[in-house]
């Protein structure tokens, strides 16, 4: 009897986000993904060689942006000093101005890749690849005062009195300090964008001088120093934008800060001065995949099952007619048919009875409710070879015989075989129209390209003997 089996929910336009390298290895190759591995740029400063340990806020050589355009008025660098008094006393340095600009950037290597997707050909036996799968960009916030950080604050605050009623009285003057810092970058298609604004207020207190006389410069403390930006920014990068031919990105750092003073008591005028201070800080980190092209070098197994005994596990049973050097099984599972886990591990028989080896394995770690579920066995040899078995296939808690998934390339699929004998493919059009036939064999199937055929949905009947598939593909 036949069983029809249709899958509506395999819909491959899904697929895609899979990452496997682009192009397609040579017939009886494969590419195998070896591992994961990161990218950190480390701590990056607006001010060239950083560390935690400087203790110097934004005083040092920093970094102008390629373009000054954006802020500030097109100036890259605002006054180094800015005051502002009372009444408009201006007979010291600088003349009195309240508010100040300034732009720094941040210049981040965005990944040195030696192993870029689309360096090997179609065909190739060799390669490798290092394919990203996701990224991040902080913008770090200050650990402790007058640490780098995302942060502004002032330094060499000073202030003067004014005139006033003569020795023997005083004035006390307030002062604020408004900073709102701010970053952004074009990178990535301009996602890292942000800022906070913070305030810092300080105060002196100083013996009139009398009419027409000035003080001598009186220093006055700031609270929270270089504490702007509370917590950490986190910007996730889209795959899809994170480049791999290297190169530098920058994320642009502006402050625009202002002072205002207020006399709390006295007579005289104050005048308040500040240097301000303003840092970026930031990391920016690619996690990868590592991909290598691999022989297919088939097990051959007597029998190789799987059966669901719960919602959460499946059981495998194989047996091998030749156990003559194998050492282990590492028992392999994919929700996709192309991203590759250890399940488990069994040892292979030492001395199997009558040259026969017969194991089982219980996976008791799949996700509930998953409809398909594929299956391979990794076996390693004593002499370090590695060969791999056919795949099985669990669909809606029972054993499948084929699945198709996404090679990558547009339109294109691979055929996920449970046997190696020729199957016969069969396209088929949403009017029930058969547009394309053909026949695949071979261990793990093969591949087909639908890219001839107009934009839809199609069924791809899978049939061999009397074990017959039907799964449903998009041509876009």
């Amino acid at each position: 009897m036949i069983r029809i089996l249709f899958t509506a929910a395999l819909l491959i336009h899904l697929l895609p986000g899979f990452s496997q390298p682009t192009s397609t290895p040579a017939p009886g190759y494969q590419w195998v993904k070896m591992g994961s591995s990161n990218y950190y740029s480390f701590l990056v400063s607006t001010i060239p060689n950083i560390t935690n340990s400087t203790t110097n806020f934004g005083f040092l050589l920093d970094k102008d942006p390629s373009d000054c355009s954006g802020h500030c008025g097109g100036n890259c660098d605002g006054n180094s000093k800015y005051a502002v008094s009372l009444y408009g006393i201006n007979n010291t340095v600088p003349v009195g101005t309240n508010t100040n600009c300034e732009q720094r950037a941040i210049v981040i290597n965005q990944w040195p890749n030696d192993f870029l997707d689309g360096s090997i050909s179609n065909g190739a036996t060799t390669g490798k690849v290092q394919l990203p799968v996701g990224a991040k960009v902080t913008m770090k916030k200050s650990t402790l005062p007058l640490t780098p950080g995302c942060g502004a604050g002032s330094g060499n605050n000073l202030g003067k009195i004014f005139g006033g009623n003569g020795a023997g009285n005083s004035t006390k003057v307030n002062v604020v300090c408004n900073y709102d810092i701010s970053w952004s970058s074009t990178a990535f298609g301009g996602i890292i964008s942000g800022g906070q604004a913070w305030t810092e207020n300080g105060s002196f207190t100083g013996e009139e001088p009398g009419s027409g006389n000035y003080s001598g410069y009186i220093p006055w403390a700031a609270s929270g120093f270089g504490n702007t930006i509370t917590a950490d920014s986190v910007y996730d990068i889209p795959v899809n934008l994170i480049g791999q031919t290297g190169g530098n990105f920058e994320i642009v750092v502006f402050s625009s800060p202002s002072i205002s003073v207020t006399r709390e008591f006295g007579n005289a005028d104050g005048l308040a001065e500040s240097e301000p201070g303003m840092e970026g800080l930031a990391d920016y980190r690619v996690d990868f995949d590592i991909w290598e092209i691999q022989q297919i070098l088939p097990l051959r197994l007597t029998e190789f099952a799987a059966k669901p005994v719960s919602g959460n596990a499946v059981q495998l049973r194989w047996i091998n007619s030749s156990e003559y050097s194998n050492d282990k099984y590492i028992i392999e599972r994919s929700y996709n048919g192309r991203d590759w886990q250890p399940a488990g591990a069994v040892q292979a028989h030492i001395n199997p009875p009558a040259n026969m080896g017969k194991y089982y394995f219980t996976d008791n770690t799949i996700t509930a409710g998953t409809k398909t579920i594929f299956y391979r066995l990794k076996l390693l040899e004593k002499s370090g070879a590695v060969v791999y078995s056919n795949q099985v296939i669990i669909r809606n808690a029972r054993q499948a015989f084929f699945s198709l998934v996404s090679t990558g390339v547009k339109n294109e699929y691979r055929v996920i075989s449970a046997i190696s004998e020729k199957r016969a493919i069969t396209v088929v059009n949403i009017s029930g129209q058969i547009v394309k036939q053909f026949y695949l064999e071979g261990i793990g199937g093969g591949t087909i390209s639908l890219n001839n055929l107009p934009s839809g949905i199609y069924s791809i009947v899978i049939q061999y003997a009397d074990k017959k598939e039907i799964v449903k593909a998009f041509v876009y």
